[in-house]
């Protein structure tokens, strides 16, 4: 009888459940079942990452540290949530985090989004065989065609059921690189192809290049739908995280040094080079307590940083974040995600770049501009700094408190079939803002103009 029961207890608790998840009236979202030669494009363990034929990339030091934990990288505190994340990651974090997400469908009918699971950005860049960069030899996307393929097929499957196809309009994928590099022709196909897609990255198309030239001389059209998203940090929440001293927290670190610079002079922007040297010349001549000069470091290899590192930052009031080949850079996050204020010399860039996650309102609340003529002015770097009253430092630092959790991609435990963090995250910001999406053009048929791309350039706007 008590088995009985205890039966009929659990049958209970799963139509509960299955009701509760039907009435919720979230959308949902279908994940493509392609293969894994789709879903997988990263180097198997056995094959070395060694640099490319353009002198930089991947570090053999590192090896595969930056696959574990699903792409979030090697755990250096789980209870101060520090991960070795690689910032061309962004693809293998959130599949694992989408796979597991309560708004998630089996049901193709049923869903409102569809993802496609093929990491087509660093497909153009590394290739899954050899390790390597892409060279003159190996022309990068070599998923490209079968993934076009899988993809056709599922717009056929989805004209049979669907009363209204969109053509694309809900459907989104995830492009690790910014403004769209490393790419050539298989991968502009498959761009083209599904170019009504939602495509996330870690920069927007904020000025032309090799993807929207492409577009607009072949198809008279470019993909409005590029969305920057953020970097993957180094920051994630994760069930065991000490709940009461959160990174971003303000007290959370002993602010030692006043600000701190981790990175060189070593860009192909000629004006991030002028920044960032001065940058570097400001700190030389500071004390150590006030700038904390990590110019050509030791421990960080290209794209990664290590735990260490990270620490310089939380240890730091301000971090001077300049533009580098782009107008952001993944240390925005890791700076944000341990409490530390960025520098920055691009007015509005977080918030143009970024517009999903972060207000223009909120980018200056959090952040520090300064005139990106530094080095023609006689003011110095670190006297500007320090002339800022300690109130607006609080305020600021209360800001970042606020906002850091939307801006990080919180770890789901490996045992969980179904899970979500306690707060809003990054993927959750971009879920919502995506349905939002398909349902205005749903409706109007229309794409918004803030759905389409600045391609004038920061750069030449400014300098």
């Amino acid at each position: 009888m008590a088995s009985k029961i205890s039966c009929f207890a659990n049958m209970l608790t799963v139509l509960i459940l299955i009701s509760l998840k039907k009435c919720d009236g979230l959308p949902t979202f279908y994940i493509y079942e392609w293969p894994d030669n789709i879903t997988d494009v990263y180097p198997d363990e056995n094959i070395t990452l060694s640099n490319g034929p353009r002198g930089h990339g991947f570090n053999s030091i590192y090896k595969h540290n930056f696959k574990w934990n699903h792409g979030f990288g090697e755990l250096f505190s789980s209870e101060i949530g520090i991960f070795n994340s690689f910032q061309f990651a962004l693809f293998k974090q959130i599949y694992y985090i989408l796979q597991k997400h309560p708004q998630r469908t089996f049901n193709k009918e049923e869903a409102s989004a569809f993802f496609v699971p093929y990491d087509v950005g660093f497909n153009g860049m590394i290739c899954k065989e050899t390790g390597r960069e892409t060279s003159r030899v190996w022309l990068g996307c070599d998923k490209s065609p079968y993934a076009l393929s899988l993809l056709k097929k599922e717009f056929e499957i989805q004209q049979s059921f669907s009363r209204e196809f969109l053509w694309g309009n809900d459907h989104f994928l995830i492009f690790d690189l910014s403004n769209a590099h490393y790419l050539n022709e298989q991968c502009f196909n498959f761009l083209s192809y599904c170019g009504n897609c939602s495509v996330f990255g870690i920069e927007s198309l904020l000025y032309p290049t090799p993807y929207y030239n492409y577009m607009n001389e072949t198809n008279n059209k470019i993909s409005w739908r590029w969305q920057g998203i953020p970097f993957p940090g180094n920051i994630h929440w994760n069930e065991r995280i000490d709940k009461n001293k959160l990174p971003w927290t303000v007290g959370r670190w002993n602010k030692s040094t006043l600000s701190c610079f981790i990175g060189s002079s070593a860009v192909y922007n000629k004006r991030s080079v002028k920044i960032r040297k001065e940058i570097l010349r400001h700190c030389s001549l500071a004390g150590p307590e006030d700038c904390r000069p990590n110019g050509e470091i030791v421990d960080r290899i290209k794209f990664f940083l290590t735990g260490d590192s990270l620490l310089v930052y939380a240890n730091s009031t301000f971090c001077f974040q300049p533009p580098g080949d782009a107008e952001t850079r993944k240390g925005f996050f890791d700076a944000l995600l341990v409490g530390c204020i960025p520098v920055v010399f691009t007015p509005d860039a977080f918030s143009r770049v970024y517009g999903w996650h972060v207000t223009p309102e909120e980018g200056r609340n959090i952040s520090v501009y300064i005139p990106f003529d530094i080095w023609t002015r006689r003011d110095n770097i670190i006297d500007i700094l320090k002339a800022i009253p300690k109130e607006e430092v609080l305020a600021k630092q209360r800001a970042i408190e606020q906002i850091a959790p939307r801006l990080q991609y919180s770890y789901p435990p490996e045992s969980a079939k179904v899970w979500t963090p306690p707060f809003k995250d990054a993927l959750q910001v971009l879920l919502d803002k995506l349905f939002d999406r398909i349902d205005n053009f749903k409706r109007t048929k229309i794409v918004p103009l803030e759905d389409r791309p600045n391609v004038r350039s920061f750069f030449d706007a400014i300098y």
